[in-house]
């Protein structure tokens, strides 16, 4: 996100000025090493929200759950199909341990009554397989969102200051920075036929989008 622009202004400036942004203190850890390399001078410690008891959260949501896992190529249909399976992670790692952390900090948020929805704004899509869709799936407390869902909901709120060519820019940007790869069944190198269904996805992904915008470009010129 550092590096997109949406009309001439960085697309961080455009979420901060949108949305009250907070996060756990594992997500500004896993930020530290890059916060140097950003032209932002914003204070990072006023968007982190410390819950004391968030590894008790951790532990009660994550300590075991089913998550979505690749089944079988069909080589009929050329698709993968999936199936669940009990997912039991090491909480120690500090692996996804700020998408975990966000998630419960989600939860505390509205069980205690600070917030009544949630964006939960992620591009991380094997983060987002084994632990963000399984907590949505059973709370729901708002929707998920990648940067292309927010690019495209700016485009809305401020259609009038957003050329299209400009949403189309930022999509595009967004689209190519993300690795595109949903993980498989373990982590291995992808080979070459996930690699092209990969680049396939996001190619399918991106035009998906473009649509979109091209629709809300369509519509509000009529109004």
């Amino acid at each position: 996100m550092a590096y997109v622009e949406l009309a001439r202004k960085p697309l961080q400036n455009w979420l901060r000025e949108e949305f009250d942004v907070k996060y756990s203190e594992a997500v500004s850890n896993e930020f530290t090493p890059f916060k140097a390399k950003l032209s932002t001078q914003r204070k990072w410690e006023k968007e982190v929200w410390r819950v004391p008891i968030l590894s008790n959260y951790e532990r009660a949501v994550f300590s075991s759950h089913q998550k979505q896992v690749e089944a079988m190529y069909c080589s009929r249909c050329q698709q993968r199909t999936w199936k669940y399976q009990i997912f039991t992670p090491n909480l120690a790692e500090n692996k996804d341990r700020g998408e975990r952390h966000n998630c419960c900090l989600a939860l505390h948020a509205i069980v205690e009554g600070n917030c009544s929805q949630i964006i939960f704004l992620t591009d991380d899509l094997r983060a987002r397989r084994d632990y963000t869709t399984y907590f949505f799936n059973v709370f729901p407390l708002g929707t998920v969102w990648s940067l292309l869902d927010l690019i495209t909901y700016l485009f809305v709120h401020h259609w009038k200051d957003i050329p299209l060519q400009s949403a189309k820019d930022a999509l595009r940007d967004v689209n190519a920075a993300d690795s595109g790869l949903t993980g498989t069944r373990d982590q291995r190198q992808p080979d070459g036929r996930t690699q092209y269904e990969e680049s396939e996805k996001k190619l399918h992904r991106l035009q998906a989008y473009y649509n979109k915008v091209e629709r809300i470009h369509q519509i509000f010129s009529q109004i």
